[in-house]
């Protein structure tokens, strides 16, 4: 039996991460404050005002490895597919 679901967006989020570093550092005077960049993709599971919910892997029922990204970091979504209907064969 072929099972059909509707695969969420493939999507890019560019955003700002925190950042951390372990230990002493010698000097106060030429430190780093830049965050890094951060490109993530992903299925666009949920968008709602404060966060966006990625996940790396998606089956019918379920699906793995979420991140969620608040929304004051995010610098740009950019969409690599639209929404589709998925046969569960791998057939469209």
């Amino acid at each position: 039996m072929t099972k059909k679901f509707k695969l969420p967006e493939l999507v890019v989020v560019t955003w700002i991460d925190a950042s951390h570093e372990f230990g002493w550092m010698d000097g106060n005077d030429d430190v780093d404050a830049d965050p890094p960049v951060c490109l993530s993709t992903g299925w666009l599971l949920k968008q709602t005002k404060t966060a966006v919910k990625l996940c790396q892997t998606i089956a019918a029922d379920n699906h793995a490895q979420t991140l969620t990204i608040p929304k004051g970091m995010i610098k740009g979504i950019q969409s690599l597919r639209p929404a589709m209907e998925f046969h569960e064969e791998g057939k469209r």
